[in-house]
């Protein structure tokens, strides 16, 4: 059967067939094996004792502003283990938003997950928060 009437037959491309028997004529069943993880490997988050304590405390008072408590939760799951597609899920977000809170974590540890500063003028929470008065 050619290429293309397997992938339909299993709905796949038929690049992926003609992949996939290479492989096998290759290797047979042997080429067929796990060849692990492809990409970019991830740095380990570990976290000690006093970290963990704080994205906890960050992560589950209702006074922490959210902006903050979402990146503790993010580095929280990540300490668990598993990819950032399965953080992602877990937490229902994006998982650029777990690749970028994870690498801030790792490479500025605590400090990393503070907002950083924006460009352009704050808010002016003044004239948007009380009423005017025209007269």
């Amino acid at each position: 059967m050619s290429n293309s009437g397997v992938a339909r037959l299993v709905g796949v491309q038929a690049k992926t067939v003609g992949k996939r028997r290479r492989v096998f004529a290759a290797g047979r069943m042997a080429g067929f094996e796990d060849a692990g993880w492809v990409g970019r490997p991830k740095a380990d988050l570990i976290l000690d004792d006093a970290e963990r304590k704080q994205l906890h405390q960050w992560a589950r008072q209702a006074k922490t502003a959210q902006i903050l408590a979402l990146p503790a939760k993010i580095v929280l799951r990540c300490a668990e283990g598993g990819t950032n597609q399965q953080a992602a899920a877990d937490l229902g977000i994006d998982r650029s938003t777990v690749d970028r809170w994870r690498a801030r974590f790792i490479a500025k540890r605590l400090e990393g997950l503070h907002d950083e500063p924006r460009s352009g003028w704050p808010p002016d929470i003044i004239r948007t928060a009380l009423p005017l008065d025209y007269g």
